[in-house]
């Protein structure tokens, strides 16, 4: 007997006919709602609209009775209901018809309803959004004329608009826009996006903090939002959060349910911003950075993969001068602040001047002399790496070393604060030379004591006087302000800069305030001085560094030291003991230690390290103990380590056995083991072709793919080679684009151009004719304008020519721009010049801020 409210029954194919098509959405409450409507909906037989319709107007307890088509809408569209009522009745009456509680599913619909009320969607409408509220510069006051200037559309504006179409019409993307400070980069991205629908809006995550407020809300944007990361590297280079958000983002943009979604980013070029974004950590190039490289990648062998796999393919760059036909254009604007900027703006940098560039250059060059000490030690903090906010005790006592004598002795007492009062002016409606942080806008002030002041500097003035600056000295009080004032990021960004000027002192110490123990201990292994690295290994270990032990173990090793080893490695936590025994024993065996090393192998495989047996294998084979080695690579194998037949096939193969080689090849084949094409591969470089290419035929017979690919890679490997013209026969099978020779061509060209017009270029090329006095001269020049490599070249050109005084000169100059390089030719030059007491003081101790030889010092783990 059909129950009240019920339906007639009816077939599955007529109900499948005419089920409602399911509506798609992002996360959410409304996600929520619609996904409990149609569950019901389908749980009650997927009704028509029209019995729907009269069930729900025959409840007398229903508020509301809506038409067939509002309840269509209600099932089968994204939208919010309009009426809580209408989708209380629509549920109500569908979860009856499922033979459940229909009062209780209402309840439920109508929190579900008010949830989606209550909730405010991320950021504002385009049309609301303030071109200043999204960090474009302010932009000078000109004959009374103020806001933001007209624009001048470039060829990225072109590329800008057609991704903004492709957005309104449907397709979700992500833009990076790569170009110098202020370049334009974010008044781009504003003019691109002022052209969007009415319905689009726009997301700016920066409270309370950048990363921060990324991490916590990425995954409640909804379509047709753009996602603004003005200055990304403060989001894709957190330390923390970086990969996590590129993450996020990677979901965002290829989830079908939120798009369209436009993300649009902007960011400086060169090391520290973009460089670090798309390349992997550089190969070591010292013992220190091979033991850091080789900790830091064991936990993460590739820390932002995520970043590029992001940004591949999605970069704009965007100049950072106009053309000479943008010029004209600008020229002819009737807005006086472009055209005077057409006119007056140096080698086409239109918009730097549009935002007080120049203006600053000149505040600048007529400072008085403690604004400018000021203004340079806030230049060379930045430059040298110190995070945007600079403290105010760390300013005023660097920028004494800025000052002569004279200069001091003529200062009045308060000069710190007429100065900071002076340069913190802001200069035709734009900030001055020195701005001061504020806390944010409607944020409370923090309770007891105020934070000590910080100040940002103009990136313009950063950047115009990078290079001026790059090759002079930076003053010992700097340093020492460093070490007394600095903490954290800022301490540890100074000591790479102060590591790679040789300043070992001032490095370490800066480490130190940073908790970079570890880093301090291998500045002084570095040095020679390894019994004064132990304490600070052992305090890195105690803070929670579960590497510091392990390399502390290599270093001992690496001075001789096995007997002490031991104790080290029992300061490992038990779980990583095993690979820090196998660890150890790599690091014996390639310091000639074969026999210890030997030991230490098998004490790690007995404690379940498997690894260790193919280790152990290679280390015998790589000490010419190839027979000793097989059982090891057997064991391996057995452990099942894929790579051990290989491996021992190659060295056989290296050591002529081939016979032996071949017969792993078969073994591994039998056991179907696919690395064996290795082997296979071995055999054509041994000139057996003829074996390889039978070993080929009976893959392709037996179908084993991956003996097939190794037969065709031969095959194809061997005709490319025969004919010599770089075309392989088989390149419509090989991975990756083919680039044009005319288009790398046409790059080399670029490239060598490049090289050609600069400074160092040509004193090589009038060094290479015998012009000595002019190449150098031609080298001090290129290092006054920024080109620091310059000072390296000369000294390591005079020290092939032996005159090392000379070079030694010269080495001064370029460790105090930061040549690691000079720093190790310089103490070649005093061993050269007999000096050899000098030169040991020089390894073990470093230099001195002054630019000589640093006296003894001693840093105690303790401080």
């Amino acid at each position: 007997m059909k129950r009240d409210g019920e339906v007639p029954s009816e077939g599955r194919a007529a109900r499948r006919s005419r089920l409602i098509a399911r509506p798609t959405l992002p996360p959410g409450p409304l996600r929520a709602l619609k996904t409990m409507i149609y569950e019901t909906y389908v749980d009650a037989g997927a009704p028509t609209l029209d019995a729907l319709a009269t069930a729900i107007a025959s409840d007398d307890d229903l508020t509301a009775s809506p038409s067939r088509d509002t309840i269509q809408r209600i099932i089968g569209e994204p939208a919010v209901p309009a009426k809580q009522a209408d989708a209380v009745a629509v549920v109500t009456v569908l979860t009856r018809m499922a033979g459940a509680d229909g009062q209780q599913a209402g309840h439920e619909v109508a929190a579900l309803w008010r949830q989606i009320q209550l909730a405010e969607p991320l950021g504002r409408p385009v049309r609301e959004i303030n071109a200043y509220d999204l960090e474009v510069h302010r932009e000078i006051t000109w004959h009374n004329v103020t806001g933001l200037t007209s624009y001048i559309r470039r060829n990225h504006d072109l590329e800008l608009q057609r991704l903004m179409t492709e957005a309104a019409g449907g397709t979700s993307h992500l833009v990076m826009l790569v170009g110098s400070s202020s370049s334009g980069k974010t008044r781009a991205c504003y003019e691109a996006v002022k052209a969007l629908p009415d319905a689009w809006r726009l997301w700016h995550p920066i409270d309370p903090g950048r990363p921060q407020a990324a991490l916590a809300h990425l995954r409640n944007v909804g379509p047709k939002t753009v996602v603004w990361l003005n200055e990304a590297h403060h989001y894709l280079l957190h330390p923390d959060h970086g990969e996590q958000i590129a993450a996020s983002l990677r979901t965002l943009l290829t989830d079908a349910t939120r798009g369209p979604i436009l993300v649009l980013g902007t960011i400086w070029p060169g090391p520290g911003y973009f460089d670090e974004l798309l390349t992997t950590p550089p190969l070591a190039s010292s013992e220190h950075d091979a033991l850091t490289a080789s900790t830091h990648q064991s936990k993460n062998p590739d820390p932002r993969g995520q970043a590029r796999y992001l940004l591949a393919g999605r970069i704009l760059h965007v100049p950072t001068a106009f053309t000479p036909r943008e010029v004209e254009m600008s020229s002819r604007s009737r807005d006086p602040r472009l055209a005077a900027a057409a006119h007056s703006a140096k080698d086409g940098m239109v918009t730097q001047y549009l935002a007080a560039g120049f203006d600053l250059v000149a505040a600048y060059t007529t400072a008085l002399p403690g604004q400018k000490a000021l203004l340079n030690a806030a230049i060379d903090a930045r430059r040298l790496g110190h995070p945007p906010s600079l403290p105010h005790s760390f300013l005023a006592a660097a920028a004494e070393g800025y000052l002569t004598d004279t200069e001091w002795d003529l200062l009045e007492d308060d000069w710190l604060e007429q100065a900071l009062t002076r340069l913190t002016r802001p200069m035709k409606g734009a900030r001055g030379l020195l701005h001061r942080n504020k806390r944010p806008r409607g944020g409370a002030a923090p309770a007891g004591r105020p934070p000590e002041p910080t100040y940002l500097i103009a990136d313009f003035l950063v950047d115009y006087f990078r290079t001026v600056r790059r090759a002079q000295p930076v003053p010992d009080l700097f340093w020492q302000a460093a070490m007394e004032h600095s903490h954290g990021e800022a301490a540890r960004a100074l000591a790479s800069a102060a590591a790679s000027r040789g300043l070992v002192q001032a490095a370490c110490r800066l480490w130190a305030r940073a908790g970079d123990f570890v880093k301090v201990a291998n500045a002084l292994a570095d040095a020679g001085r390894l019994e004064e690295a132990l304490p600070w290994y052992e305090r890195a270990q105690r803070s929670g560094d579960e590497e510091a032990a392990r390399i502390a173990v290599q270093r001992l090793i690496r001075a001789g030291q096995l007997d002490e080893t031991a104790q080290w490695l029992m300061r490992t936590p038990a779980r990583a003991r095993p690979q820090a025994m196998r660890h150890t024993a790599e690091v014996m065996a390639q310091e000639g230690h074969l026999g210890e090393a030997m030991a230490w192998f098998e004490a790690a495989a007995r404690a379940g390290d498997d690894s260790s047996l193919l280790a152990a294998a290679k280390a015998l084979a790589d000490g010419g103990c190839l027979t000793q080695a097989l059982p090891w690579f057997d064991q391996a194998a057995s452990a099942g380590n894929e790579d051990a037949l290989a491996e021992a096939a190659e060295y056989l193969l290296d050591a002529g056995r081939i016979d032996e080689a071949l017969s792993l090849g078969m073994r591994a084949e039998r056991e179907g083991n696919g690395l064996a094409s290795r082997a296979i591969k071995q055999e054509l470089i041994a000139d057996r072709r003829e074996d390889a290419l039978t070993w080929h035929e009976r893959a392709h017979n037996r179908g084993s793919e991956a003996l097939f690919a190794a037969g065709w890679r031969l095959e194809g490997a061997v005709a490319w080679l025969e004919a010599g013209d770089g075309a392989s026969p088989h390149s419509e099978r090989a991975s990756g684009p083919t680039v044009p020779l005319g288009e790398v061509s046409a790059w080399a060209a670029r490239r060598e151009k490049r090289a050609t017009d600069s400074l160092l270029a040509e004193a090589r090329r009038v060094a290479a004719i015998g012009y000595l006095a002019e190449a150098l001269a031609l080298a001090a020049q290129a290092a006054d304008e920024g080109e620091t490599g310059a000072l390296a070249w000369a000294a390591q050109h005079l020290a092939d020519r032996g005159s090392w005084e000379e070079a030694f000169s010269w080495c001064q100059r370029a460790v105090a721009a930061g040549s690691e390089l000079a720093a190790h030719l310089a103490v070649v030059s005093l061993q050269e010049l007999g000096r050899h007491s000098e030169a040991g003081q020089l390894e073990r101790y470093g230099w001195s801020p002054q630019g000589g030889v640093a006296t003894a010092w001693k840093l105690d783990a303790v401080e």
